[in-house]
């Protein structure tokens, strides 16, 4: 029994006229005929009572007819589901992003992901750059927003998108206070730092010690923590400054006053990083997505 002869079978009954049948499945009718008298052989009963007036369904007809309609369905709806899948509309996303991803450009991207593909089950995992690159080794994620640079071993990595660096001070702090909306970095010499670990992300580390360096002075220190919105809070006690992505002034946090860095060229970068073997069709949805909705902003 093959598709196209269920085919044949549901338009011959529906019409109960060989003729009319061939016509709307636009063959000739000795063939139809043929292909009918095969499925009654392979199905071992008898489909149609045919005289030279009329052409009627018999009971077993009738019951295989109601069975055709079924396996048509389902023949359709599981070649749909292939096509959806083929088409990166339906399957699981795995995701990795760092910490001020979250501030940016995570909340856009997923919203345009959503609404483009609901079907997709996105699954996010909150890592920092160092931890991601784990993660590919060990398959755990698909896709990855971090900070470069990284050891790009079997990774693909297109840099997608920046942002200034500003500070984050506390309302105590003498700069704080001044008028204005920037500061000169040089003018950060004297005060304590609290910044995220280098091991956690050496790209995002390295550009904050630079953009010290550029000013001539080595940032004094005295604490590091994981996560930035841990950071954001620890300035609030007034126990020191720190420079940050401009995202994180969406960060509402009392006794904390952001300011902009005299030099605008201070940026930070976010990468996609992907496996450069990845395969899966719901990956290169996500990859243009976010590349044509970064366009816009």
């Amino acid at each position: 029994m093959q598709i196209h002869q269920l085919k044949y079978f549901i338009a011959v009954a529906e019409n109960l006229h060989f003729g009319q049948a061939a016509k709307q499945l636009n063959i000739s009718q000795p063939p139809l005929s043929q292909q009918i008298m095969k499925l009654e052989e392979s199905l071992k009963v008898q489909l149609f009572n045919r005289t030279k007036r009329k052409v009627e369904l018999t009971d077993a007809g009738r019951v295989f007819l109601q069975e055709a309609y079924k396996i048509i369905e389902q023949i359709e709806a599981t070649a749909y589901k292939i096509q959806q899948h083929s088409n990166g509309e339906t399957g699981e996303l795995t995701l990795g992003y760092s910490s001020y991803a979250i501030f940016d450009v995570l909340p856009i991207v997923l919203r345009e992901f959503y609404a483009l593909y609901p079907t997709v089950n996105v699954k996010l995992k909150h890592l920092s750059t160092a931890k991601q690159l784990e993660a590919f080794k060990n398959s755990d994620i698909q896709v990855g927003l971090l900070c470069p640079p990284i050891e790009q071993k079997q990774l693909t990595l297109e840099y997608i998108y920046d942002q200034p660096f500003i500070v984050a001070l506390p309302a105590t702090h003498p700069l704080a206070k001044q008028d204005g909306a920037s500061i000169d970095v040089k003018d950060l010499a004297q005060s304590p730092f609290i910044l995220t670990p280098r091991d956690i992300g050496t790209g995002f580390y390295d550009a904050i010690i630079n953009i010290c360096f550029e000013a001539n002075f080595s940032p004094n220190i005295i604490q590091e923590v994981n996560e930035l919105h841990e950071l954001i809070s620890l300035v609030s006690t007034g126990l020191g400054v720190s420079i940050v992505p401009e995202s994180l002034n969406q960060y509402k946090k009392s006794n904390v006053i952001f300011k902009k860095l005299n030099n605008d060229q201070f940026k930070v970068d976010t990468a996609l990083v992907y496996k450069e073997s990845e395969t899966s069709p719901v990956v290169f949805n996500f990859i243009k997505l976010v590349k044509n909705v970064l366009k816009k902003v």
